[in-house]
């Protein structure tokens, strides 16, 4: 079944479907930044949904509904962004200092929405 705006997959359903783990989110750089990474474990799987540069991950602080987006400096690893095993990463501003580490956050791929995650 396609994926609609309102559809909410688990993490497990995100490496299923998608090939994708994610496998970090958290607090850094004194709380300024957001540091978010994943591991591609299905190149093809991944592909399709990466493939897209509006899919590039977004990530929704849950009780404000503050969206971060990230910087251009995790962006140039986009030639890696598919290729199997790779890990790759996006630092976000923390802006308003939204996240903290035990704040829930909403990881998006575009359309596709994963489960909340708690951040460390």
């Amino acid at each position: 079944p396609g994926t609609t705006a309102m559809d909410t997959i688990s993490l497990s359903e995100l490496e299923e479907r998608h090939g994708i783990k994610i496998t970090l989110l958290a607090v850094t750089a004194a709380g300024g930044i957001v540091d978010f990474r994943y591991k591609v474990v299905d190149a093809a799987k991944a592909t399709t949904l990466l493939q897209d540069p509006a899919n590039m991950p977004t990530l929704t602080v849950v009780d404000s509904g503050l969206t971060l987006n990230s910087t251009q400096m995790g962006r140039h690893h986009s030639h890696m962004r598919t290729k199997q095993g790779a890990v790759p990463f996006g630092f976000y501003p923390n802006v308003r200092r939204a996240v903290k580490p035990g704040t829930k956050v909403s990881v998006a791929f575009g359309k596709v929405r994963v489960e909340p995650i708690v951040a460390q």
